[in-house]
């Protein structure tokens, strides 16, 4: 259900807004980009670039858009991206997966102060411009979020009707699957199998911001459906030649114990990389999980 103790009634007119600003950008852009062979100055083409960044532009369109341009040919290519959603999201919540959400709905046309890419997208805040995107959102898929839990407002709040239609648009396939662009793949447990704890972990990195360091390839921590952890951080132990890629790992997480005060039936493991340095953030990956 996606129907929050209280509903989010706030307009979202500002976020269509930015939305109309945005495309009649772009589509600026796009005339400019035909007319380049008469000659920007390089001023205008400042510009143009100044805007798409102001509006939140990924660092691979801002740099395609100056080689247009300039009359060159594109230099890069806009990054593969999915995501599953597999946790409820509401106003107030942060990080990483508020970062994923505020990329998806970055990709159904709203912009965004400066979360969706960079360095702020493993802080970003579920802000109330975010919300008013949810609502947008929930509206645009009425028939498939709103009208099957009897609602005919948005609410804002990111239950599972409205994540199973991100997964459909935006979601990973599988964890094999989309290895090359996770890096990490998880073979026990599978998402959403049922596990008691401690619970037995398997898999694998590939690289891709996953590396091995002194017999280590990263953490691995429980939480529940509510965001709260329910175990300690455990290494991810190395079960072959770290300095080798693929690495493979096992770990065991969680205590017996914890299981007589679990507050909700499912949950889900958050694995984290290493840091090239001890102030990175790191790369995070959820696999969901049911309690038996």
């Amino acid at each position: 259900m996606d129907n929050p103790p209280i509903f989010f009634w706030k307009s979202y007119t500002k976020t269509n807004m930015k939305k109309i600003i945005f495309g009649t950008i772009i589509g600026l852009f796009a005339m400019a980009s035909t007319a380049s062979a008469a000659g920007l100055t390089q001023q205008q083409i400042d510009a143009i670039l100044g805007l798409l960044r102001s509006f939140g532009a990924e660092a691979s369109v801002v740099a395609n858009a100056e080689s247009s341009l300039t009359g060159g040919a594109p230099t890069t290519s806009p990054t593969a991206w999915c995501h599953t959603f597999n946790i409820n999201l509401k106003v107030g919540d942060k990080g990483l997966e508020t970062g994923h959400l505020i990329r998806a709905l970055a990709k159904e046309g709203n912009s965004f102060s400066d979360y969706s890419t960079g360095e702020n997208f493993g802080i970003a805040v579920f802000e109330d411009e975010v919300a008013s995107a949810v609502v947008g959102f929930q509206e645009k898929y009425r028939s498939e979020i709103l009208t099957p839990n009897g609602l005919s407002h948005g609410t804002g709040y990111v239950g599972s009707a409205t994540r199973k239609k991100l997964n459909q648009l935006y979601g990973c396939a599988s964890n094999n699957q989309n290895s090359e662009l996770t890096g990490i793949i998880i073979n026990v447990p599978q998402p959403n199998d049922s596990v008691a704890l401690p619970v037995s972990v398997k898999g694998s990195i590939n690289g891709n911001g996953w590396f091995g360091n002194e017999g280590e390839v990263g953490t691995v921590r429980v939480y529940d459906a509510n965001n709260k952890p329910i175990s300690n951080t455990e290494i991810l132990v190395a079960t072959s030649d770290w300095l080798k890629l693929p690495t493979s790992f096992e770990a065991m997480v969680g205590d017996r114990e914890t299981m007589s005060y679990l507050e909700t039936p499912t949950g889900y493991l958050k694995f984290s990389s290493e840091g090239e340095k001890d102030d990175d953030v790191g790369k995070k990956f959820i696999v969901p999980i049911r309690f038996k």
